[in-house]
């Protein structure tokens, strides 16, 4: 009996979830009828694409010290670290888009 009353009970729940799931469905082809109409294209692209900008010795010299900062942060739990490896990503970053030597400005930072 009691497995009788389980199984009635699993397929009122079933039914139960198959209303609201045909009811979400509905509500979904109701309110996105716009979509179809936009063209899509597989050439569509991430807007955060990765690029390599190390384009020269001094560059990987640059990512370098700045992965050897960011390690002895973690390493020694310092915030004083990590802050400084910050500024300095921040300075490698910003600083070649200007087109300035950002090296020069890391080590005024250390």
């Amino acid at each position: 009996m009691q497995s009788a009353a389980d199984h009635e009970a699993t397929s009122k729940a079933r039914a139960e979830e198959l209303k609201v799931i045909a009811e979400a469905k509905q509500i979904l082809v109701e309110t996105t009828t716009g979509a179809v109409d936009q063209t899509y294209s597989f050439l569509q692209r991430h807007q955060h694409q990765t690029v390599s900008h190390l384009h020269t010795r001094t560059d990987l010299a640059n990512e370098e010290v700045l992965t050897l900062i960011k390690k002895l942060a973690r390493e020694h739990h310092s915030a004083a670290l990590a802050q400084l490896a910050s500024r300095i990503g921040a300075v490698m970053r910003f600083g070649t888009t200007a087109g300035q030597d950002p090296f020069a400005k890391v080590k005024e930072l250390i």
